[in-house]
């Protein structure tokens, strides 16, 4: 199961893909209209990051790329700024997991598990 209490994590690309990675970014895009994106350095990151932002144009909505950046740097950035920031990043897993995290705008971690796995059931996907 790739959704946790306070991110997404799995395997690249088996759990987490480019397709995963539109469709969420299309959930969030449909929910939030200004939203801050970054990556870390990891392969799957960087693979997966156009198909985010594309998922959150195709909804119409607003999204600044911060480059590789830090999580703890996205929290600061995304508070009072934007109304939702993404980090795709696997943290202290090993290299072959990729994921997500995601805080609302005043800088707190959003529950992916709670507040996004329901939504992205009706699309086709893998979760």
């Amino acid at each position: 199961m790739v959704f946790k209490a306070y991110d997404i994590r799995g395997n690249y690309p088996q759990e987490i893909n480019e397709q995963f990675s539109y469709n969420l970014g299309r959930v969030l895009g449909e929910r939030y209209k200004n939203i801050l994106f970054g990556i870390d350095s990891r392969i799957g990151s960087e693979k997966i990051k156009d198909y985010f932002i594309t998922g959150v144009l195709d909804s119409k909505s607003k999204i600044e790329y911060a480059g590789i950046i830090s999580t703890p740097m996205l929290y600061y950035s995304t508070k009072d700024k934007f109304d939702v920031g993404v980090i795709a990043t696997a943290s202290h897993n090993p290299k072959e997991f990729t994921g997500f995290k995601i805080c609302g705008k005043d800088g707190i971690p959003l529950s992916p598990e709670k507040d996004i796995r329901q939504a992205l059931k009706g699309i086709k996907c893998q979760t």
